[in-house]
């Protein structure tokens, strides 16, 4: 099933554009992890579409949410934080991820801390250079520092690259999004509609559901444990909707060492229980169905390397 739940973004009223004619276009978002960039795509799309934790890394994927507005249409593609040294598969799908979303995105936003530019920012600027792209920065989470050390960033930023628009925003309080939207759609090229108006994202409502699962791992479990874990939905049947009874979703959470599953498992099953019980509300929220989920864990020591898995999971892949 694609996850098309008749949920229309659209605010009538909402950033009007001129009468140039219907706008649309792909925007990246893009930054190292952990900068708040899936968080800032769930305030511009109105939903909870990308997962989001406190741990960094934890978006895997290319993810598109569609925002709806007046005359206009924005392709929004959340990307992997981008990462440095690793080096197995996931992480070179991760990365080739994030420039395949630069090279097809009609608008860049680098989205990075009130902190000065490192070596991933430079990495990016680099990339976003060998475009004719506009690009924004964002500085996000300025609500966590004082406005006067804000002005070294901007500064440093601004010699490294001529972004279109520089702004300071805080996507957690949804404090300046309007704002940068409104920015977005003022560079937007003209064309036709991305998708109809009932629709957010081109991702299957099995893979949000699978995202719930991780996300659910992400805020449970410690230390390694979360990087270590994927995510399959083996089964989603939908056939006894038309009589009234529930989906039925069969998961499966693979980890790399069999000590890990014993973690995830927990005594007498318990842990994994609590997983399944958090998670059931979530996607009973997504689906507005009741559902009935199993959850089931395995071993498989060799996932991140393993072509066929990433491409059956839904992971990037490298071409």
């Amino acid at each position: 099933m694609s996850c098309r739940l008749g949920i229309s973004k659209q605010v009538e009223g909402r950033y009007q554009v001129s009468s140039y004619g219907f706008r649309s276009g792909y925007v990246a978002l893009v930054g190292r992890p952990n900068v708040g960039k899936s968080t800032l795509l769930n305030q511009l799309i109105d939903f909870q579409l990308s997962i989001v934790t406190d741990k960094p890394q934890t978006t895997r994927h290319e993810v598109l949410g569609v925002a709806h507005g007046a005359g206009y249409q924005i392709g929004f593609l959340d990307t992997p934080g981008l990462i440095r040294g690793r080096s197995n598969r996931l992480d070179r799908n991760m990365r080739a991820a994030v420039y395949r979303s630069l090279d097809r995105s009609d608008i860049h936003i680098l989205v990075v801390e009130p902190k000065m530019p490192g070596a991933i920012e430079r990495t990016l600027i680099e990339e976003i250079c060998k475009t004719d792209s506009p690009a924004l920065l964002v500085i996000n989470k300025v609500d966590s520092v004082k406005k006067g050390r804000l002005l070294p960033v901007i500064d440093q930023y601004s010699r490294l690259h001529d972004f279109s628009e520089l702004l300071p925003i805080s996507a957690m309080n949804n404090d300046g999004v309007s704002l940068l939207v409104s920015l977005i759609v003022q560079h937007l090229p003209e064309g036709s509609k991305i998708m109809e108006e009932d629709e957010f994202t081109d991702r299957s409502e099995r893979f949000l559901v699978a995202e719930i699962i991780r996300k659910n791992i992400y805020e449970r479990y410690r230390e390694e444990l979360p990087y270590s874990a994927a995510v399959s939905i083996e089964e989603f049947d939908d056939t006894k909707l038309s009589a009234g009874g529930p989906v039925y979703i069969s998961a499966v959470i693979y980890v790399e060492r069999i000590g890990q599953k014993g973690i995830l498992v927990g005594k007498k099953g318990t842990s994994i229980r609590e997983v399944a019980i958090e998670a059931r509300v979530a996607i009973e929220e997504l689906l507005g169905h009741h559902i009935y989920l199993d959850i089931w864990v395995r071993e498989r020591s060799d996932w991140k390397d393993d072509v066929d898995f990433l491409e059956e999971t839904n992971y990037p892949s490298i071409g």
